[in-house]
Protein backbone atom coordinates (compact mmCIF):
# COMPACT_ATOMS: atom_id res chain seq x y z
CA UNK A 1 0.00 0.00 0.00
CA UNK A 2 2.63 2.19 0.61
CA UNK A 3 4.16 1.74 -2.87
CA UNK A 4 0.28 2.52 -4.32
CA UNK A 5 0.12 5.65 -2.07
CA UNK A 6 3.81 6.57 -3.03
CA UNK A 7 2.77 6.22 -7.19
CA UNK A 8 -0.40 8.25 -6.25
CA UNK A 9 1.84 11.06 -4.77
CA UNK A 10 4.42 10.71 -7.85
CA UNK A 11 1.33 11.00 -10.77
CA UNK A 12 0.05 14.13 -8.56
CA UNK A 13 3.57 15.78 -8.26
CA UNK A 14 4.29 15.49 -12.01
CA UNK A 15 0.67 16.99 -12.51
CA UNK A 16 1.26 19.78 -10.97
CA UNK A 17 4.81 20.40 -12.06
CA UNK A 18 3.97 20.49 -16.08
CA UNK A 19 3.36 23.88 -17.67
CA UNK A 20 -0.30 25.20 -18.22
CA UNK A 21 -1.84 24.30 -21.66
CA UNK A 22 -3.73 27.62 -22.21
CA UNK A 23 -7.16 26.68 -23.51
CA UNK A 24 -7.96 27.59 -26.60
CA UNK A 25 -11.49 28.64 -27.41
CA UNK A 26 -12.54 28.05 -30.94
CA UNK A 27 -13.09 31.32 -32.91
CA UNK A 28 -16.67 32.23 -33.46
CA UNK A 29 -16.97 31.17 -37.56
CA UNK A 30 -18.18 34.80 -38.79
CA UNK A 31 -21.83 34.78 -40.50
CA UNK A 32 -21.67 34.26 -44.55
CA UNK A 33 -21.82 37.37 -46.60
CA UNK A 34 -25.40 37.52 -48.21
CA UNK A 35 -25.17 37.73 -51.75
CA UNK A 36 -25.44 41.06 -53.20
CA UNK A 37 -29.35 41.63 -55.18
CA UNK A 38 -29.06 44.89 -56.23
CA UNK A 39 -26.32 47.55 -57.47
CA UNK A 40 -25.86 50.69 -55.62
CA UNK A 41 -26.16 53.80 -57.04
CA UNK A 42 -24.16 56.93 -55.90
CA UNK A 43 -26.71 59.44 -54.42
CA UNK A 44 -26.29 62.62 -56.21
CA UNK A 45 -23.92 65.37 -54.85
CA UNK A 46 -26.35 68.38 -53.92
CA UNK A 47 -25.51 71.16 -56.05
CA UNK A 48 -27.05 75.09 -55.51
CA UNK A 49 -27.14 77.16 -58.56
CA UNK A 50 -26.14 80.94 -58.31
CA UNK A 51 -27.04 82.74 -61.31
CA UNK A 52 -27.05 86.64 -61.95
CA UNK A 53 -29.18 88.66 -64.35
CA UNK A 54 -30.09 92.42 -65.21
CA UNK A 55 -33.09 93.14 -62.76
CA UNK A 56 -36.46 93.59 -65.45
CA UNK A 57 -38.69 94.76 -63.16
CA UNK A 58 -39.02 97.79 -60.69
CA UNK A 59 -40.82 95.65 -57.74
CA UNK A 60 -37.42 93.18 -57.87
CA UNK A 61 -35.88 95.86 -56.11
CA UNK A 62 -37.99 96.54 -53.53
CA UNK A 63 -37.46 95.58 -49.71
CA UNK A 64 -34.24 96.04 -47.57
CA UNK A 65 -30.61 95.07 -48.64
CA UNK A 66 -27.67 95.20 -46.77
CA UNK A 67 -23.74 95.52 -47.47
CA UNK A 68 -22.15 94.75 -44.40
CA UNK A 69 -18.28 95.97 -45.47
CA UNK A 70 -20.29 99.44 -44.99
CA UNK A 71 -22.78 98.58 -42.37
CA UNK A 72 -25.08 99.74 -45.06
CA UNK A 73 -29.02 99.32 -45.50
CA UNK A 74 -30.80 100.37 -48.82
CA UNK A 75 -34.76 100.42 -48.83
CA UNK A 76 -36.71 100.44 -51.64
CA UNK A 77 -40.63 100.90 -51.52
CA UNK A 78 -43.03 101.99 -54.54
CA UNK A 79 -45.81 100.81 -56.74
CA UNK A 80 -44.97 98.50 -59.66
CA UNK A 81 -43.77 101.30 -62.19
CA UNK A 82 -43.33 105.03 -61.68
CA UNK A 83 -41.17 106.97 -58.76
CA UNK A 84 -40.35 104.55 -55.89
CA UNK A 85 -38.92 106.08 -52.98
CA UNK A 86 -35.56 104.51 -50.75
CA UNK A 87 -33.76 105.18 -47.64
CA UNK A 88 -30.02 104.75 -46.34
CA UNK A 89 -29.39 103.97 -43.56
CA UNK A 90 -25.97 103.43 -41.58
CA UNK A 91 -26.25 100.41 -39.31
CA UNK A 92 -29.54 99.88 -37.45
CA UNK A 93 -31.42 103.02 -37.41
CA UNK A 94 -29.34 105.88 -38.65
CA UNK A 95 -30.56 107.67 -41.71
CA UNK A 96 -28.50 108.95 -43.43
CA UNK A 97 -30.18 109.58 -47.11
CA UNK A 98 -33.68 109.19 -48.30
CA UNK A 99 -35.33 110.15 -52.02
CA UNK A 100 -36.81 109.14 -54.64
CA UNK A 101 -35.77 106.56 -57.44
CA UNK A 102 -36.96 105.64 -60.64
CA UNK A 103 -36.53 101.91 -62.76
CA UNK A 104 -36.30 101.38 -66.34
CA UNK A 105 -34.56 98.88 -68.54
CA UNK A 106 -32.62 97.23 -65.68
CA UNK A 107 -31.20 100.77 -64.71
CA UNK A 108 -31.89 102.01 -61.17
CA UNK A 109 -32.50 105.71 -61.77
CA UNK A 110 -31.56 107.96 -58.31
CA UNK A 111 -33.12 111.16 -58.87
CA UNK A 112 -34.07 113.33 -55.42
CA UNK A 113 -31.31 112.74 -52.43
CA UNK A 114 -30.51 115.56 -50.00
CA UNK A 115 -27.16 114.10 -49.42
CA UNK A 116 -26.22 114.00 -52.81
CA UNK A 117 -27.84 117.52 -53.89
CA UNK A 118 -30.31 115.95 -56.01
CA UNK A 119 -27.48 114.76 -58.27
CA UNK A 120 -29.17 112.11 -60.60
CA UNK A 121 -27.09 108.80 -61.68
CA UNK A 122 -27.50 105.75 -63.38
CA UNK A 123 -27.01 102.19 -62.17
CA UNK A 124 -27.05 99.17 -63.42
CA UNK A 125 -28.72 96.59 -60.96
CA UNK A 126 -27.92 92.97 -61.21
CA UNK A 127 -29.84 90.72 -59.37
CA UNK A 128 -27.92 87.44 -57.40
CA UNK A 129 -30.16 84.69 -56.96
CA UNK A 130 -29.73 81.30 -54.78
CA UNK A 131 -31.38 78.25 -55.72
CA UNK A 132 -34.19 80.17 -57.68
CA UNK A 133 -34.51 82.83 -54.92
CA UNK A 134 -32.93 86.19 -55.06
CA UNK A 135 -30.63 86.51 -52.06
CA UNK A 136 -28.30 89.78 -53.22
CA UNK A 137 -28.08 92.64 -55.59
CA UNK A 138 -24.89 94.86 -57.06
CA UNK A 139 -25.44 98.18 -58.64
CA UNK A 140 -23.32 98.90 -61.05
CA UNK A 141 -22.78 102.76 -62.16
CA UNK A 142 -23.38 103.65 -65.45
CA UNK A 143 -21.73 106.99 -66.87
CA UNK A 144 -20.96 109.10 -63.74
CA UNK A 145 -22.10 109.81 -60.49
CA UNK A 146 -21.56 113.44 -58.75
CA UNK A 147 -22.02 112.15 -55.62
CA UNK A 148 -18.68 110.88 -54.59
CA UNK A 149 -20.58 109.42 -51.25
CA UNK A 150 -23.16 107.41 -53.00
CA UNK A 151 -20.81 105.57 -55.67
CA UNK A 152 -18.08 104.76 -53.11
CA UNK A 153 -20.72 102.80 -51.07
CA UNK A 154 -22.95 101.32 -53.77
CA UNK A 155 -21.17 100.87 -57.05
CA UNK A 156 -19.62 97.59 -57.48
CA UNK A 157 -20.75 96.46 -54.24
CA UNK A 158 -23.09 93.23 -53.22
CA UNK A 159 -25.76 94.02 -51.31
CA UNK A 160 -27.63 90.70 -49.40
CA UNK A 161 -31.25 90.60 -49.64
CA UNK A 162 -32.54 91.21 -45.52
CA UNK A 163 -36.39 91.43 -46.47
CA UNK A 164 -37.94 91.33 -49.11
Amino acid sequence: MNRLITLLLLALLLTACQPATPSVTPSPTPPPTPAPTATLQPRPTPTSATTEKIATRQPQLYGVWYNPQYDLYMEFTGAVTGTGMFKIYLGLGQLVASGNFSFADGNLLWQKSAICNDAPATYEITLISHDGAVSAMRPRLIGDDACTDRKFSTDGLIFKRVRP
